[in-house]
């Protein structure tokens, strides 16, 4: 899966605009990705061998509902889910390849002190208003785990800053912002960006109602 995972960062092209992020779909072997997928429609995260670093989560601001997560920071931290452990630890065996993969891709320098992984279930209508994520975050990457496509719309909204509406923040602001693309919510996708003052994103819309749980893996490589 490495090699596959590799081979499909180097492949990619850059989209520049509004800010640099690369769209990967089929980002793992699809035989892979229809069991990872299954593992997370059916576990529940809070009974689950990980229960001990699952946290429920409530965004602030509005009527934006909970998204549970469970952080992993080791291998092997779901011994009952074949798939599930496999992807998530050959994450934290192989980060170090990961990263130097996107640094290439993005053609930066820099390097990162750790991996924040958490495997989410968002449940109840989540979602983010617009934000750039922390200054201390090098890398955002997210990667898309439904089942279906019946949450398409759910998925990741790319913002322009300086024209369009404006929008409350999530940090309270208000902030002119144009959504310029969104990355739709479908399986096996990965979207990855490098974290700048620019780099405004949000998840959900009024007029979308979450079917179900939206499954997915934050993944962030972060500086202290």
């Amino acid at each position: 899966m490495l090699d596959y995972i590799l081979k499909k960062i180097n492949n990619t092209k850059i989209c520049e605009n509004p800010y640099k992020h690369i769209i990967i779909d089929n980002f793992i072997p699809p035989a892979d990705y229809k069991l990872l997928a299954k593992e997370l429609d059916d576990i529940n995260l809070k009974e689950s061998d990980n229960n001990e670093n699952v946290e429920v989560y409530k965004e602030q601001g509005g009527a934006v509902g909970d998204r549970i997560i469970s952080f992993v920071k080791n291998e092997n931290k779901f011994p009952n889910w074949f798939a599930i452990n496999e992807f998530t630890s050959s994450w934290i065996k192989n980060q170090d390849k990961i990263f130097k993969a996107l640094k290439d891709k993005f053609k930066i320098e820099g390097e990162y002190d750790y991996l924040d992984f958490c495997v989410i279930k968002d449940e109840t209508s989540y979602k983010i208003q617009p934000h750039t994520d922390q200054p201390h975050n090098f890398f955002t990457l997210l990667f898309y785990c439904p089942t279906t496509t019946k949450n398409k719309e759910l998925g990741l909204s790319i913002f322009e800053e300086g024209s369009g509406d404006v929008y409350l923040t999530r940090d309270g602001e208000h902030r002119t912002l144009k959504e310029v693309k969104k990355a739709e919510f479908l399986p096996n996708r990965l979207i990855c960006f490098k974290r700048t003052e620019n780099s405004w994103h949000s998840v959900g819309h009024e007029d979308n109602i979450l079917k179900g749980s939206r499954n997915s893996c934050q993944i962030f490589f972060m500086n202290h």
